[in-house]
């Protein structure tokens, strides 16, 4: 791997990196959002809500990252998805087996001595698995599976589309843009009742977009002090938004929170453009440990994502009362963060 390389695949780490932080942070206040009493928002929500609109570009984030990473490769179909598999499912089965248990015993305090010996048990965590309730963040493990189900199909298109400077992918995310990003935005704003969007793959744009960007195809964003000035807008955008219309509603309102809301859409596009088209200069005394802890966090995505909500909930239930809400916020994220590092 030569150098540029090397710089590239750092980038995609810091990416990652980022990516788990925003995921741990979203969580952690994401219950204090839905503490709307009478249209009334206290200064802990307006906190909680500044935090969650600048973290919600988590997933698009890990989705670009995996379109780059896996619509380039050349590979058999029975190669890719055995890497996948042997990489995703079984931690999945073992988190969802530890989450079905976890959310009998503390949330529901339902466990029994004799629960093993009971056939509803296994049905009940049976019908969970299949129709994805067993806890609340395994959803996107669910989706990700699901693209990597169509990547082989991707690939081909990609591939062919090469020769054509990828006229035929800018189409196909166009396509989606309009499904999945406009058209909820019109709904919102105009009332409108069109829910042809929803037939539309909800996030195969980013993946076509990671690799498009990745390969630097496609730019969106071309000057950088716009793009840091637009950055800022936008997330200044979802805060407003979702701060009037829940005052409004007497309840959150969570639609800019979306993560193919047309505000996280560009802010997600700016950040990974960022990252790629970042040139770093060389610094004499360039921070190696900070790198490898980067590095670290960045391999350990995948098993932050899985075992956090364990902490948020012991975080929540047994400190959030007890000191500042913010005391609150910092010490969750760094019992939940560094401690599996």
């Amino acid at each position: 791997m030569n150098n540029k390389d090397k710089d590239l695949f750092s980038k995609f780490d810091t990416l990652k990196f980022v990516a788990i932080i925003m995921v741990v942070f979203i969580h952690i206040v994401c219950g204090k959002l839905y503490e709307v009493e009478s249209g009334e928002l206290s200064y802990e929500w307006i906190i909680s809500n500044v935090i969650d609109s600048f973290c919600r570009s988590c997933v698009p984030i890990f989705v670009m990252v995996s379109g780059f990473f896996l619509l380039g490769k050349d590979e058999k179909i029975i190669v890719f998805f055995k890497k996948r598999i042997l990489k995703i499912i079984p931690k999945f089965l073992i988190y969802s087996i530890i989450f079905y248990l976890f959310t009998i015993t503390f949330h529901n305090n339902s466990f029994e001595n004799n629960l093993f010996f009971k056939k509803s048990f296994y049905i009940n965590f049976v019908k969970q698995l299949l129709t994805g309730k067993i806890y609340y963040h395994l959803w996107y493990i669910y989706m990700i599976v699901s693209i990597y189900l169509i990547t082989p199909i991707l690939r081909k298109i990609v591939f062919w589309d090469k020769e054509k400077n990828f006229q035929n992918t800018k189409y196909l995310i166009s396509v989606w843009i309009f499904f999945w990003v406009l058209m909820p935005f019109f709904n919102t704003f105009f009332k409108l009742k069109i829910n042809t969007y929803e037939q539309v793959g909800e996030y195969v744009g980013y993946f076509l977009l990671g690799y498009l960007i990745g390969n630097k195809k496609i730019r969106i964003f071309k000057n950088k002090k716009i793009s840091a000035v637009l950055f800022f807008l936008f997330n200044s955008m979802i805060i407003y938004f979702t701060y009037i219309f829940t005052k409004k509603d007497g309840k959150l309102f969570d639609y800019f929170y979306n993560y193919y809301s047309i505000f996280v859409f560009f802010i997600s596009v700016i950040i990974f453009e960022f990252a790629v088209n970042f040139e770093k200069k060389k610094l004499k005394n360039e921070n190696s440990s900070l790198k490898k802890f980067v590095k670290v966090g960045s391999a350990m995505t995948f098993d932050i994502y899985l075992i956090h909500p364990i902490f948020v909930y012991f975080c929540e239930n047994y400190l959030k009362n007890r000191i500042s809400y913010g005391k609150y916020i910092v010490i969750s994220f760094c019992c939940i963060f560094f401690y599996r590092l």
